[in-house]
């Protein structure tokens, strides 16, 4: 089972790089206190390969940092790697 978890968090470190590559934007976390690496919504679907209906939730639960703009949400990836790596 470790090893499984090792390797899911090699994809996710590689997913993220690669979203770093494509432009992932810099914002200011109000619970992080401080600004953070940030991907929109559908960016953060791709990478956990979780529908946007359940990330919009864990945004409603208080489960995900965000910041809305006017494109929609950009999601704290520190916030982000930490829901992906509970579920």
């Amino acid at each position: 089972m470790q090893q499984n978890k090792s390797k899911k968090d090699k994809v996710a470190y590689d997913s993220l790089i690669e979203m770093r590559a494509l432009g992932c934007g810099r914002v200011w976390c109000a619970a992080c206190g401080r600004k953070v690496n940030a991907v929109t919504i559908e960016q953060a679907s791709t990478l956990t390969n979780l529908p946007v209906e359940l990330l919009l939730e864990r945004i409603r639960n208080h489960g995900l940092h965000f910041r809305r703009r006017l494109r929609g949400f950009m999601i704290c990836l520190e916030s982000l790697i930490r829901f992906s790596r509970s579920i």
